[in-house]
């Protein structure tokens, strides 16, 4: 049995359950959280803006930075990678800074996104009026959640990464695992694949089969 079979579905759902599920980080209406209130976006990195083997952000998304800091969000890149080379390569294409080594799921690294925007704008920032996007159920939307902030998963990019971590040996698989067994939220539908993905705001269309 593992930990997340004896925890409480109301635990589950309230950790584990994203705000926002879209296949890639371009997908997602971000014209929806700025209404809801955000003004820090916080992004994982790797295999989320860019595929783990790939040493500079894609154009795709040098483009959608530049749009997002038009639109008047703070951005932040924070991983749990170590290396400080791949930090300074990104924070420099992406103009933006960068936490790594983040710790998530803690909250070290959704505090020091907040500690960011106070250095910068000399306000406080609320964990709702942060979100965070990432590929990883247990670090970026367990971690998320349990801080406060607004949630948003998406597709992993690449494919190295399931070389170091097998999908259905992983900790994530044993999750999604549960999340599916008790009906509260999986990734695909049998009968509607395309009925996956929804936006801030919206019910995912799979519930209608559980």
């Amino acid at each position: 049995m593992n930990r997340y079979e004896i925890m409480s579905s109301e635990k589950l759902r309230k950790l584990y359950v994203p705000d926002v599920y879209q296949k890639n980080v371009y997908d997602i209406k971000y014209h929806r959280l700025k209404a809801a209130g955000i003004r820090l976006i916080s992004f994982d990195v790797d295999d989320t803006i860019a595929m783990m083997e790939e040493a500079v952000p894609p154009e795709e998304t040098v483009a959608l930075f530049r749009n997002l800091k038009a639109m008047g969000f703070y951005l932040v890149l924070m991983s749990n990678n170590k290396s400080l080379m791949r930090a300074d390569i990104f924070s420099q294409a992406l103009h933006t800074d960068y936490i790594s080594d983040a710790g998530k799921p803690f909250a070290s690294g959704f505090e020091g996104c907040r500690n960011l925007y106070y250095l910068k704008y000399h306000a406080h920032l609320t964990p709702n009026q942060m979100a965070h996007i990432g590929n990883n159920l247990i670090n970026d939307i367990g971690g998320g959640n349990a801080f406060g902030t607004v949630t948003c998963l998406v597709r992993r990019m690449g494919e190295l990464a399931k070389i170091f971590h097998p999908p259905f040996t992983s900790e994530t698989h044993e999750l999604r695992k549960v999340l599916k067994e008790r009906g509260i939220w999986y990734k695909h539908h049998v009968h509607d694949p395309d009925d996956q993905y929804y936006q801030l705001g919206e019910i995912p269309a799979y519930r209608r089969y559980i």
